[in-house]
């Protein structure tokens, strides 16, 4: 995982961390302030040579070579400081009696260490109450004098330096242990915010891969069934009209030829163009099994669902897909159906829809049939509207829909209309027909947007073939025509 993978995870766990770490940072504080103080004391210790040894010269080498070397001479001398007579003869000193002090003597503490590259003693006390801990520590090193030189008299030991009471406590330290705080619950948070990330990402994947289709990354047919039960039932509940689409992309004829991993992504380019084409609120589904895209249409009656997959269908077929160096291009069929209130029923939309769907296909590409599941009071009159035919209320009554396609412009020197009229003239007598292009409509509302298409096929003499070549010649591609209508266009201002 990338190191920006891990600080994502972390902005995106920021309600865990902080709440942990806040939380482990006021247990560590509340800890520190209920410790008892711990003060500390401090004094330091010399041996030196006796006067004894100084009256002759070997005597005083020995003891200056015993006092340099010899590091077992010094943890003795430390033992001393620390052994139990010592401690006892310091409670002398101090005038405590163990037995009945009334004082929790184990909480102090006496250490004796040998200072680095050094002769000295270091001889520490440590305790809750600082005015016994520093009686302590000037008697242990008296006593610790006083025992030591008894046993070492050739080397006695004096005081160094007298003691120091640190006028703070050296524990507990309250800024250490917030930061120490603070840093083990940012640990347990992150540590958290990790496994939980790593938990869920299978589920995520899991749950995203039983609604989705794996491989146009829309949602599938399950989810779909879910959502229009759930729909259904509100509309019926809310007495308010709902559409519901069924469609199935049309590739252009090269798309069989080329290879699958391009043909899906291209697929996926169409599907997810369409679904940007849609209202937010709209559901857009693949249903697999059967090949179709199943859109729902919520609070839609059935004139709104006309122009909206009116447009569905007209961009999408303006629209050219592309992947790498492969193009292809997309038209469509779609059944519509619309129903609201009491008379909404789930399986008569579908019912209604999968034979919408079969009326527009045999009807051909870029057809839209709209079929009721039900009489709605929310059907309008479209008799006013262009290219429209007026709706009846009855169940089992279809309507076709009229596409408008682009207008194609053609070359330079020719008549626009009658080059248009005479190709559908044409493609009107002749039974074997190649498209190839659009009308831009008539004044007649019933003739626009019809394709039109020539009659090169049915113009060749049976039994000698079809001339390729000279189809191919005559088929002029559309960006060509474009480009020379501008051309036109400028000649035509200049």
């Amino acid at each position: 995982m990338e190191l920006r993978e891990y600080l994502r995870i972390i902005v995106k766990s920021w309600w865990l961390i902080i709440p942990i770490t806040l939380l482990s940072l006021s247990v560590a504080l509340f800890f520190s302030y209920q410790q008892t103080p711990i003060y500390q004391a401090e004094s330091k210790y010399i041996p030196v040579l006796s006067t004894t040894l100084s009256t002759g010269y070997d005597s005083t080498l020995y003891g200056f070579d015993a006092m340099m070397g010899n590091a077992r001479f010094y943890v003795g001398l430390c033992e001393v400081m620390q052994s139990g007579i010592t401690l006892e003869r310091a409670y002398q000193l101090v005038g405590i009696d163990p037995a009945t002090a009334g004082i929790d003597l184990s909480l102090y503490k006496r250490e004796c260490s040998v200072l680095p590259e050094s002769n000295v003693l270091l001889v520490m006390t440590t305790g809750p109450s600082p005015d016994l801990v520093s009686a302590l520590n000037t008697a242990i090193g008296l006593a610790g004098i006083e025992s030591s030189n008894g046993r070492w008299p050739t080397f006695p030991l004096q005081l160094l330096e007298s003691v120091y009471l640190y006028p703070e406590p050296i524990s507990p330290n309250h800024s250490r242990d917030a930061i120490l705080g603070g840093a083990i619950g940012i640990v347990i948070s992150v540590t958290i915010a990790l496994v939980l990330e790593h938990l869920r990402s299978p589920l995520e994947r899991l749950e995203a891969q039983s609604i989705r289709d794996p491989l146009l990354n829309t949602f599938n047919d399950r989810y779909f069934q879910q959502r229009l039960t759930e729909e259904v039932n509100r509309a019926r509940i809310r007495y308010r009209p709902l559409s519901m689409v069924f469609s199935r992309l049309i590739p252009n004829e090269d798309f069989a030829l080329l290879p699958e991993a391009v043909q899906d992504a291209l697929m996926r380019s169409a599907a997810m163009y369409i679904q940007n084409l849609l209202r937010e609120g709209d559901l857009m589904a693949y249903n697999r099994k059967q090949d179709i895209f199943e859109i729902l249409l919520p609070e839609t009656p059935n004139h709104e669902a006309k122009e909206l997959v009116t447009k569905l269908h007209t961009e999408t077929r303006n629209q050219t897909f592309r992947f790498d160096q492969y193009v292809s291009n997309f038209s469509m069929s779609s059944g519509v159906v619309e129903g609201s209130g009491e008379t909404l029923e789930l399986q008569t939309m579908i019912q209604q829809a999968t034979k919408a769907l079969e009326k527009a296909r045999q009807n051909g590409e870029n057809t839209i049939v709209f079929m009721r599941g039900a009489p709605s009071p929310f059907v309008l009159d479209d008799a006013g509207i262009d290219g429209a035919v007026a709706p009846s209320t009855e169940m089992n009554e279809y309507v076709e829909v009229a596409v408008p396609a682009p207008t194609v412009v053609p070359s330079l020197g020719s008549n626009n209309g009658d080059v248009l009229k005479d190709a559908r003239a044409k493609a009107g007598t002749s039974s074997n027909s190649a498209f190839v292009g659009w009308d831009e409509g008539e004044t007649d509302n019933s003739n626009f947007g019809q394709d039109y298409v020539s009659s090169w096929l049915g113009s060749s003499t049976p039994g000698n073939g079809i001339d390729l070549n000279s189809m191919i010649a005559d088929v002029r591609p559309m960006d060509d025509m474009d480009a020379e209508s501008e051309q036109g266009d400028k000649r035509n201002d200049g």
